[in-house]
């Protein structure tokens, strides 16, 4: 059996554009488990940042993800 390069390509194609859905998928939905565990003292021990977040800081961080998808 013989593939053709426009096989090829499509098939380059469609994987190229589901993995850009689930990588934006994954960035969108990035800042639904972080930020309890950004603003919350009890979960200080995961914060990377090792201090919490304050409200401003949140709202940035939620309206920047939708930002950079543009």
């Amino acid at each position: 059996m013989r593939v053709s390069i426009g096989n090829i390509r499509l098939w380059l194609i469609v994987f190229t554009v589901n993995l850009i859905s689930l990588l934006c998928g994954m960035f969108l939905t990035w800042t639904s488990p972080i930020l309890p565990k950004l603003s919350s003292y009890e979960t200080l021990d995961q914060n990377p940042l090792n201090r919490v977040i304050t409200a401003n800081e949140q709202s940035w961080i939620a309206a920047l993800s939708s930002m950079g998808g543009i």
